[in-house]
């Protein structure tokens, strides 16, 4: 019965059995071409000795620290004196070059001319204060050392607007106070009319005050154009800034502000309700609840 199976299944024919041959050859051949060709062609050769010397020469390399003069950094508008100087002055008339001397940035000297300049006297040392860019840190230092000889007012009130009588029939100068004056105030400056005039006072009371003359050019209508065009008129009384309580304020004081959106006023609102009150001003950038140019636009409105 064996037998017989065997034979059926592994009988092959003659034709079968040479196939079978020559695919028995053939598998031989691949098995020794495999084996033997790596040995025929050869295998590549590789030079080292460049890399070798370059690793020598490293190794043997004698490394030497070099000392690199850093050139001295120019000064910009926010940079301060590191040594400043102690003397007494009258802000009425002092210069820049002594301001500068004094300790103030460029930026803050250039301020204080300007607003002398355009009618600003000081009456008081807290009138210092009024200058956009002098810190209560520089105040408190300048403070003892200001001696007001030359005022260029008697008048205690703020000054509103001041007209300059010139000879040869020049027109008189107009110097506003954008935080004071009234519609027809600012109606006298160049290109101001009705309308411009209420949007300013709209929007002055939004701020709760201009705490530099620049946000001028935030009001819809002023350009760049027209703002250079009355800025030499215009100064800022920066004591008449209203500030928002950023530990008592509500939801709605806070979002009706210009500068901060409902989210913001939300985020600030729900810190105070789950963290607690703010230590510091800068709390509000650095949990993230307001980007840094919002923080340094709204920064001037809030105390704690």
């Amino acid at each position: 019965m064996l037998r017989k199976l065997f034979k059926e299944y592994f009988n092959f024919t003659k034709k079968e059995q040479r196939g079978i041959f020559v695919l028995i050859v053939l598998i031989t051949l691949v098995i020794l071409a495999r084996i033997f060709l790596p040995f025929l062609i050869g295998r590549p050769t590789y030079d080292y000795s460049l890399f070798d010397q370059q690793i020598k020469d490293f190794k043997n390399a004698d490394f030497k620290t070099e000392t690199i003069e850093m050139p001295e950094l120019s000064n910009n508008i926010y940079e301060i004196e590191s040594k400043p100087e102690i003397f007494s002055f009258d802000p009425n008339t002092v210069s820049k070059e002594d301001l500068l001397r004094l300790g103030l940035s460029e930026y803050s000297a250039e301020n204080l001319i300007k607003y002398r300049e355009k009618g600003g006297g000081f009456k008081n040392t807290e009138d210092i204060k009024k200058i956009y860019g002098i810190s209560d840190d520089q105040f408190l230092r300048l403070e003892p050392n200001i001696k007001i000889i030359n005022s260029n007012t008697n008048n205690s009130e703020p000054i509103l607007e001041r007209n300059y009588n010139h000879t040869n029939n020049l027109p008189a100068l107009i110097i506003v106070d954008i935080n004071h004056t009234d519609s027809a105030g600012l109606k006298k400056l160049y290109g101001i009319g009705s309308v411009l005039a209420d949007r300013i006072i709209k929007y002055r009371d939004l701020l709760g005050g201009f705490n530099n003359s620049e946000q001028l050019k935030e009001v819809y209508g002023i350009n760049e154009e027209l703002y250079l065009q009355i800025s030499e008129n215009i100064f800022v009384d920066t004591l008449a800034v209203q500030k928002i309580s950023l530990n008592n304020s509500e939801y709605d004081q806070l979002a009706k502000h210009p500068y901060l959106n409902r989210y913001q006023a939300k985020a600030i609102v729900s810190y105070r309700r789950i963290i607690g009150k703010f230590n510091s001003l800068t709390d509000l950038e650095k949990n993230s609840l307001v980007p840094h140019e919002v923080f340094v636009k709204v920064e001037p409105y809030l105390e704690l």
